[in-house]
């Protein structure tokens, strides 16, 4: 049922944002081609981000729901998994339909949530293209993770009478100092959203301040602390190790989810990494897999062996001794970096020694293994402060300072252990989100 048409000002505002969104439109063409050529997997999405989808895949039973979930990308993915399941468990004859902006982002949802009924890509935000996809689907409940503020789309929801639901909201301060600019426009976006579940109270501050209700906010703690983790026996994890090639007594460095720049930064510190540290491994896993080849170059300008992990895996199968006591496993398969943390000695969380924001450290956190990253962790304040203050992580302002450092606790295995047992326990302490936000969702649901 359609609602009450806007005001003059919100018909304007909206007016001029698609005006921009059209003047933009050749530059969008020009990288959606440039993505086509040398991308191939964006090809598989490149009609649904323009809102053309098969009519049926919104095709409900009588006395369906469907369910709308957004993840943009593979943070926001994982994120949705313990949701996502616990919707399925409450709901289990509702349909289920997860859109994604990255194409990494959907590939993790096919490894990590099956019981989605089918995936897609978002709509751009074209006012054509999200009412297509809003008419196909007719979703009883729309649920976007994080920050995900598409004007065009919240706002063909609300005239469909379709509620939207932000969960495990956050609100960086760079988003905030962006959004404030042009606040009297993003004062009538917020409006277009039903209920605001957010992190901190911080989150929640800046959404009052940029024009939201305070009375559609509510504060429900950070979902990613209820992430499931595979558990990893002894065996398995010996097997794993003898799989590698990694001996049980060899140091082994984790370096998750790095950025251009920093790859760099660590190797050119190899060298002083194995004088100071001795043998070791390190398992390199970039964030982007199609940086794999530069990467490579680095190693190689840089005389440091190294495998690609689905090559030693191979090569060992072969009885190839493989790596040696020395060298780097760059990880290039989806999904699997959680599990390689808990191998670790020691692990080093990327995306933070340049201005990205930083990842997940509760990865490693869960298995008992406590990160050290860089200054910029901006995307995982509140988590990375509560760290720090509980001793289960350790901010380093560069390479220099974390191979220093890490040749500190080395030599202090006890304490090494502890700061593990310290992570672990700021993970087990702060979960709870997801029950609070099922509870949420339950309130939009008739039955």
């Amino acid at each position: 049922m359609d609602v009450k048409g806007p005001e003059p000002l919100e018909q304007t505002l909206y007016f001029l944002y698609n005006l921009l969104l059209l003047l933009f439109l050749p530059f969008a063409f020009g990288i959606l081609s440039w993505r086509w050529v040398v991308q191939p997997s964006y090809r598989k999405g490149i009609w649904e981000r323009f809102g053309i989808h098969p009519k049926d895949i919104g095709k409900k039973e009588k006395g369906e729901r469907l369910f709308w979930i957004h993840a943009v990308s593979v943070g926001e993915v994982l994120a949705s998994v313990p949701l996502i399941h616990a919707i399925r468990k409450k709901f289990p004859k509702d349909r289920l339909i997860l859109s994604t902006v990255t194409v990494t982002g959907q590939e993790i949802a096919l490894q990590k949530i099956p019981e989605v009924d089918r995936m897609i890509y978002c709509p751009f935000d074209f006012p054509w293209a999200v009412q297509r996809v809003v008419e196909i689907l007719r979703p009883n409940l729309f649920i976007f993770l994080e920050t995900e503020l598409w004007p065009n789309l919240l706002r063909c929801l609300k005239k469909k009478g379709v509620a939207s639901l932000m969960v495990n909201g956050r609100i960086s301060p760079g988003s905030f100092r962006n959004y404030r600019w042009a606040r009297v426009f993003f004062r009538r976006v917020l409006g277009q959203v039903s209920t605001f579940s957010v992190q901190t109270e911080r989150d929640a501050r800046f959404l009052q301040e940029l024009g939201a209700d305070p009375l559609t906010i509510e504060c429900m703690g950070n979902m990613k602390y209820d992430q499931s983790f595979k558990v990893f026996g002894e065996d398995e994890l010996n097997s794993l190790r003898q799989n590698l090639g990694i001996e049980k007594k060899t140091m082994v460095f984790v370096v998750g989810s790095t950025h251009e720049k920093e790859e760099a930064s660590l190797l050119d510190q190899f060298g002083e990494m194995v004088s100071r540290w001795g043998s070791f491994v390190m398992i390199l896993a970039p964030r982007h897999l199609d940086r794999l080849p530069s990467i490579e170059t680095l190693l190689e300008q840089r005389k440091i062996p190294y495998f690609r992990k689905t090559d030693l895996l191979a090569l060992r199968r072969k009885g190839d001794p493989g790596l040696g006591k020395t060298g780097v496993i760059l990880l290039d398969t989806l999904g699997e970096l959680s599990s390689y943390y808990r191998l670790a000695t020691v692990v080093f969380v990327g995306g933070s020694l340049v201005p990205i924001g930083g990842h997940n450290i509760l990865e490693p956190a869960a298995y008992g293994k406590f990160s050290y990253f860089g200054p910029y962790m901006h995307n995982f304040s509140e988590i990375s402060c509560l760290m720090k203050e509980r001793g289960g992580g350790v901010e380093v302002e560069n390479v220099k300072e974390l191979v220093e450092k890490i040749e500190t606790i080395l030599k202090k295995p006890a304490e090494l252990e502890r700061r593990g047992r310290e992570a672990f326990k700021v993970v087990e302490e702060n979960r709870g989100a997801v029950e609070k936000n099922m509870k949420l969702i339950e309130k939009f649901i008739t039955p």
